[in-house]
């Protein structure tokens, strides 16, 4: 047998072994679409952001995860001049028959500069929630909502957030 189809063979065999050792993961996002095109450019005049500008103050919110089980839910405050303040009082998510609410309490002063954009901003966790509720609710046909109770110049006012699941699939090599 002729050396190069030796050769050839044996990388396609190769070559087989490596694409059946290949595993896919997933990797599961919650997001809130007009918050993640502010974090991506950090461009407060965006139209689709004009639902969350209260008071000169930009609310938005990032769900990040943790681990592998657990997810961290950010709300992030901005604004074009320094020294608002807001009040979180409570934040709540809820879907498809679900609640998780907690008690903020925490008074925030928009007083960190963001480099180069001209905005001032804060932000506080809301919650630590299992990523497991999550699917749960989205399983079952649900969407989830982030409600967030804030105080601003005296007033309790409420601010509501749809959050999406987006699932991105990796192509993982086994090593």
């Amino acid at each position: 047998m002729d050396m190069k189809i030796l050769i050839g063979l044996f990388f396609i065999v190769l070559s087989l072994l490596a694409l059946t050792a290949c595993k896919t993961a997933e990797i599961v996002f919650y997001e809130h679409k007009p918050s993640k095109g502010f974090y991506e450019s950090f461009d407060y005049g965006k139209n689709n952001l004009n639902d969350f500008k209260k008071g000169g103050v930009l609310f938005v919110v990032d769900v990040k995860e943790i681990n592998r089980s657990d997810y961290v839910v950010w709300l992030g405050l901005y604004s074009q001049s320094s020294g608002k303040n807001i009040g979180i009082e409570k934040a709540e998510i809820t879907g498809n028959g679900w609640k998780e609410a907690v008690l903020i309490g925490q008074d925030l002063k928009l007083d960190v500069s963001v480099p180069d954009k001209g905005l001032m901003k804060k932000s506080a966790k809301l919650f630590q929630v299992q990523g497991e509720l999550f699917q749960k609710v989205m399983n079952d046909g649900g969407s989830l909502t982030l409600t967030v109770t804030y105080v601003q110049d005296g007033v309790s006012k409420i601010i509501e957030f749809n959050l999406e699941r987006r699932v991105e699939k990796h192509t993982v090599f086994s090593t």
